[in-house]
């Protein structure tokens, strides 16, 4: 389960979401738009992305950091921002340089149905 997040953010607000898990599960989180996108988590700042199981994770942990709110092209009036969250029973790294719908998508079909759960979020930057 995931929640917190904003349907709309303002450039500068922080970020952050609830992850919710059923089982013991490696989180990884990712954002993308149009054109960019990367791995939120693990990160250089939180590289342990086991949660436990009925334990609820914020992400990112304020203690350590914030994650601040940005367009990539601040000429524009508003961006949307997609973020996958997907959680599965054994840890399946992602290797691809680039992070896009097409690349995460492939990874996530690779991994076996019964060990992993995804949730698509989406969220605006006015």
């Amino acid at each position: 389960k995931v929640d917190g997040i904003s349907s709309v953010y303002k450039v500068d607000e922080t970020f952050s979401m609830n992850i919710q898990v059923s089982s013991d599960s490696y989180v990884r989180v990712f954002w993308f738009n149009e054109s960019d996108g990367s791995q939120l988590l693990p990160n250089s700042y939180e590289q342990n992305h086991y949660v436990p199981k009925g334990t609820t994770r914020v992400f990112p942990n304020s203690e350590l950091y914030d994650l601040g709110i940005a367009k990539n092209d601040p000429a524009k009036e508003t961006e949307l921002v997609n973020v996958m969250v997907v959680a599965t029973k054994t840890d399946y790294p992602f290797f691809e340089d680039t992070v896009s719908f097409e690349s995460l998508l492939k990874w996530i079909y690779d991994i076996p149905a019964s060990d992993r759960c995804a949730s698509f979020e989406t969220f605006y930057i006015k």
